[in-house]
């Protein structure tokens, strides 16, 4: 019932056939487009969606509504039969494709939340609806021109729609979405539930509210108010609604009866389908792990005899191919011809070897007995030092080598060699660093190359990339700058080594840690590593202008210090913050706030050291862990630094020592700033002692006049609070 048009896969055998001849051009060059792509690209979730009319329609049989067929890149034809019966409302792909191209979009699945919203423009309404509701207890905010209004559940809503429909206007409206889907008009109520519906108010809206004209469908026109945004879109399995005798059908049985319905009409039949492909292991090449099968004429494949494991490959002179489509190693008699080891008959071993993954997928088991000559892997040695606690790499690798790693992972555990089902515990993916490269448009007839799109966006893949010799010859004027992926075929590479000859090791490692979180793709300047280099030229000149005056006996001291002056105490707060906030960070991979948190530390030191008089232990207790919370990004410098410190019992090197700990008393901060929020929305900030109790932090809250003057004739009704961090007062 909400299915509201259909989408194949670009390269679905039906396209051809499907496709009327006035869209056929178009849905050439998107099929053209298409086969440039990666999996992976196609189903990036963040991915804009895109997509090419046939020209064709089929058949909803649930309700006979008449639905077009669409090409796009997001259904794969590896995935089910490579088509989609595209259900938008609850189905966020669908939802924006349908958004961005109007199609309708019809909710069939109930919230489970129970939320409804509307956003009530003042000009609609009557003079009076605030008080209205006010006096009806509906919870609302003034947003300019606008009320904006949450509902929770039946009750709440009817109440809201029955004062609304004695407010709006003549040639006016009003709408509810999210838990109840109701059109307000001055003249009555209607329920979007259907195309029908969908069509009818459509169309009154383009009469009544010049600003809909442009507006191909109704979800279009709701669209553009954000407030109702998160409240026109869920995924989650709610009650039916608007799907004929199926309403009011509990969700979890929904599937079920539904696809029990559809097979007793003739109309379905249920299927599971799976994302996996049949692993294709064999390869035509002379290295690889050998596949231990012997073909016998009479017996078939037969295994090689355990005694027989492993197979070894043999030297290979020859490397040229066989000319029959066979490896290398075909041409090997004395490797190829062997006895049958079940009837003794002339046999040939298999000559194909596996694929890489086959290999990489189980590494990792071998680390923990490199050098054990008798079996693959040490049992109790696998049992007690895996799985593997963090693996980082790649996100390209998820389709491919994690899930073959996996898949052999779970073939071991059935088989009772390993007790654990997963080979990892945690996933990291490092981003890509793009680099700023030329582009000239495609031309007519041209395809380019898959991996020329690579880490492009989707408008963007009728790009090809321009080489330093070409844009000596291209008019200026055509040439197009993006930011795209470094590879050796766009001859884009940044060399780490130039940079490191330039600007040196630590300051390139400092910048591309600092320069974004780890997991996001990094645009890649060179102005940015003039900041890390003047970053690490900082801390060098003020540890070297503080090294004579070292204490190496801080820790008996820096506490008095503090105690006895202000600024020491700042000081030393700042520096115990900095240690708790960058061991936090590194364990959670976010170095880029780490390095934040140094730099601002040495700003710190930097004013400390101007002002601090008799600060002479706290200012060597910063110098000290500086180093030490440094070396991690920038070894070399803080290595160096580190020998220069006049210290007797440290170690020759800093990996050597003990990692800092920070003081919670130390670290605690005498001040804290919360945020004031009214209905959820941040209405003013305030700084607040520390200690605070909860009952303080309200009062505290009170009093501000800002939130004083939001509250003008408003009912406090309850005041929510996160001690330490904000105040949430509901009122109306």
């Amino acid at each position: 019932w909400g299915a509201t048009f259909m989408v194949l896969a670009p390269e679905h055998p039906l396209v051809e056939k499907l496709t009327t001849p006035d869209r056929w051009e178009e849905v050439e060059h998107y099929r053209r487009l298409a086969q440039r792509e990666t999996i992976v690209e196609r189903q990036a979730a963040e991915k804009e969606k895109t997509g090419v009319f046939t020209g064709a329609y089929a058949i909803n049989p649930v309700n006979n509504e008449r639905i077009p067929i669409w090409i796009a890149d997001y259904v794969m034809m590896g995935y089910g039969t490579g088509a989609i019966m595209a259900v938008p409302a609850h189905d966020e792909r669908d939802f924006e494709f349908a958004l961005k191209f109007g199609i309708p979009i019809i909710p069939v699945i109930d919230r489970t939340d129970n939320l409804a919203k509307s956003s009530v423009c003042k000009d609609c309404v009557k003079d009076g609806f605030g008080a209205a509701m006010q006096k009806a207890e509906i919870s609302f905010e003034e947003h300019g021109e606008k009320y904006h209004v949450i509902l929770m559940g039946n009750q709440e809503i009817n109440k809201f729609v029955d004062l609304l429909k004695g407010y709006v206007k003549p040639n006016h409206w009003a709408a509810v979405v999210g838990s109840a889907w109701k059109f307000i008009f001055s003249d009555g109520v209607v329920d979007f539930d259907s195309y029908e519906a969908e069509k009818d108010i459509l169309g009154r809206l383009h009469k009544l509210d010049p600003s809909t004209g442009d507006a191909r469908v109704l979800m279009e026109v709701l669209y553009r108010e954000p407030f109702l945004r998160d409240a026109l879109f869920h995924a989650e399995y709610g009650d039916m609604i608007n799907s004929g005798e199926f309403t009011g059908t509990i969700g979890n049985c929904a599937k079920k009866k539904v696809t029990f319905w559809l097979a007793e009409q003739g109309k379905g039949k249920p299927a599971v389908n799976y994302k996996l492909r049949d692993w294709l292991i064999s390869r035509q090449r002379y290295w690889g792990a050998p596949i231990p099968i012997i073909h016998c004429e009479n017996c078939g494949e037969v295994p090689a005899p355990d005694e027989d494991l492993p197979v070894v490959l043999p030297d290979v002179e020859h490397y040229e191919p066989s000319g029959s489509g066979e490896s290398p190693l075909a041409n090997i008699p004395e490797f190829v011809n062997v006895a049958c080891p079940t009837c003794g008959g002339p046999a040939k071993r298999e000559t194909d070897t596996m694929g890489g993954f086959a290999c990489s997928s189980w590494y990792f088991l071998r680390f923990v007995s490199p050098h054990l000559d008798t079996a693959p892997f040490d049992k109790a040695l696998a049992a007690y030092w895996l799985p593997v606690d963090l693996y980082v790499g790649g996100a390209e690798h998820a389709v491919m080598h994690l899930l073959y790693a996996r898949f052999w992972t779970k073939v071991l555990h059935d088989e009772g060699l390993i007790p654990f089902v997963e080979p990892f515990k945690k996933l990291m993916n490092q981003g890509m660093v793009l680099a700023y490269t030329p582009h000239r448009t495609m031309e007519v007839g041209e395809t380019g190359d898959a991996e020329d799109a690579e880490g492009m966006e989707e408008e963007d893949h009728d790009l090809i990339p321009l080489f330093p010799e070409e844009i000596e010859n291209y008019d200026p004027s055509k040439i197009i700058w993006k930011y795209v992926k470094m590879s050796k075929s766009k001859r884009n590479v940044v060399t780490p080594d130039a940079m490191a000859e330039k600007y040196g090791a630590d300051s390139l490692r400092t910048y591309e840690l600092f320069v974004a979180p780890f997991e996001d793709a990094v645009q890649w300047s060179e102005d940015g590593m003039n900041g890390a280099f003047r970053f690490i030229g900082r801390v060098w000149r003020l540890i070297n202008d503080w090294a004579e005056r070292f204490d190496p006996n801080w820790a008996a001291n820096a506490a008095e210090e503090a105690g006895a002056n202000p600024k020491a105490k700042s000081m030393r707060r700042k520096l115990h913050q900095t240690i708790q906030k960058v061991s936090e960070d590194i364990e959670k991979f976010a170095f880029n706030t780490a390095v934040a948190a140094m730099m601002e530390l040495v700003n710190e030191m930097y004013s400390f050291a101007q002002s601090a008089g008799d600060g002479k232990a706290v200012m060597s207790e910063a110098i000290e862990n500086l180093i030490l919370l440094l070396s991690p990004m920038a070894p070399h410098i803080a290595d160096e630094l580190w020998s220069n410190l006049p210290k007797s019992d440290k170690k020759e090197f800093t990996l050597l020592e003990t990692w800092p700990t920070f003081d919670p008393e130390v670290a605690k901060a005498d001040e804290v700033e919360i945020v004031i929020q009214i209905l959820g929305k941040i209405r003013d900030k305030m700084t607040i002692p520390a200690d605070s109790d909860e009952k303080t932090m309200e009062e505290f809250a009170l009093s501000s006049e800002k939130i004083k003057g939001e509250l003008a004739g408003r009912t406090v009704r309850k005041v929510i609070v996160v001690k330490g961090k904000l105040v949430n007062i509901v009122a109306n």
